[in-house]
Order: C-alpha cells, then sequence, then structure tokens
C-alpha cells in the first residue's frame, strides 16, 4: 500500500518462459490474460513514481483495451486502477559534476552542484562496480551494477537553489573502488537522468 498515491503496487507476473512475446503484446494493448492487468497497475506505480514515459505508454495501450474487453474482470479492474494525470511531466536536470572524496572509517564526502528543474529530493546510491538503469546479460553481470539493487543511503540534504554547491558524507561505505550516483526528483515525482559516475577508493 503506497499511501501518499492511496493504491497497493501488485506484483508483475510475466511468464519468465515467453517475457518477450508476453510484454510485446502489453505494449501493442493485447493483454492475454490477468497477469497483463496486474502488469499495468505495476506500470501505472512506476509512472507515478518516475513520470517516465516509457511506463505510460503500455499502460495506455493495455488500460483502451480492458475498458473495451467483454470480460467484466478486465473492465473492473480497468475502473480501479488510478488516474495517472500530472501537472508537470519535465524531470529535474541531471547532476553532472558530482564528486567523491575518502574520509576513512567507512565515510565517505559526495559534493555537487544542485541542478535546475527544482527537485524536491534526492536519491543517492553506492555499488562496487559503476551503476546502469538495467544490467545487459550475459555481457555486463560481472561488471556493472544494477541502480535499483545499489545501496540506498540515509541523509541526503534537501535539494538548494541551482548552481548552489551542496555536499553530504555517506557512511558505511565498505573498502575498496566505489562508485556513487544522485538522482534528483521534482514535486510530481519526476525522477532527473543519471549523475555523472563518481568513484573513489573508500577506506
Amino acid at each position: 500500500w503506497i499511501p501518499e498515491k492511496k493504491h497497493f503496487l501488485y506484483s508483475v507476473e510475466v511468464d519468465p518462459t515467453n517475457r518477450d512475446a508476453q510484454i510485446a503484446k502489453a505494449r501493442a494493448g493485447k493483454p492475454k490474460g490477468i497477469g497483463e492487468m496486474r502488469l499495468a497497475r505495476a506500470l501505472a506505480w512506476c509512472y507515478l513514481h518516475t513520470g517516465e514515459a516509457r511506463f505510460k505508454r503500455p499502460f495506455d495501450a493495455i488500460l483502451q483495451y480492458a475498458k473495451t474487453h467483454r470480460r467484466a474482470e478486465y473492465r473492473y479492474m480497468a475502473l480501479t486502477i488510478p488516474p495517472l494525470e500530472r501537472a508537470d511531466t519535465t524531470p529535474p536536470a541531471a547532476v553532472g559534476d558530482l564528486i567523491a572524496e575518502p574520509l576513512g572509517g567507512g565515510r565517505v564526502r559526495l559534493t555537487w552542484t544542485a541542478p535546475a528543474g527544482e527537485p524536491v529530493r534526492y536519491q543517492v546510491k553506492w555499488a562496487e562496480r559503476p551503476m546502469v538503469r538495467r544490467i545487459k546479460f550475459p555481457e555486463q553481470k560481472d561488471t556493472h551494477a544494477n541502480w535499483w539493487a545499489a545501496n540506498n543511503v540515509d541523509g541526503e540534504p534537501k535539494p538548494a537553489a541551482a548552481g548552489t554547491k551542496q555536499s553530504m558524507i555517506v557512511e558505511g561505505v565498505t573498502a575498496g573502488l566505489r562508485y556513487f550516483n544522485i538522482r534528483g526528483f521534482d514535486a510530481e515525482s519526476n525522477r532527473s537522468g543519471f549523475s555523472n559516475m563518481a568513484e573513489t577508493q573508500a577506506k
């Protein structure tokens, strides 16, 4: 249950043996079962929390199909999916000058310039490998980290006015070469792109 959005996050039921065909049908607005309707709910959640059009396009197609489907459960589920209207669909600018500095004792200082686009919060992550949105298998499985699965941190500062220098100290970073990334979110939950990937030898 997501209180601030007033809806549930449903699991995505995608058949791993027929994944590409199933997702293609969902994107074309031709779901073959209730699994794709649950996929629509997950897509709605992703769009509401990121503002990325790639989540909304297949959602819209599935929803249109469901509204006109002869099966009552499809029409019911279509009616219960939350609306996705957004007053603002433009994400904040990405941070472009993130720097990581080791302080010892598992502490790393991050510094950057606040971006344009009126972000209201940051999300900082670190990993043992460079982070990507989605790992390409098998070529990246041993060389990169999935951004979603990377380590979250606590204590990100509130975004300052664009152009202002900001910093924070990340604690609990294990020793070794570590990579850091920061993304901003605005009031409509539009998420910025990746910052530059800052790296440092944590101690």
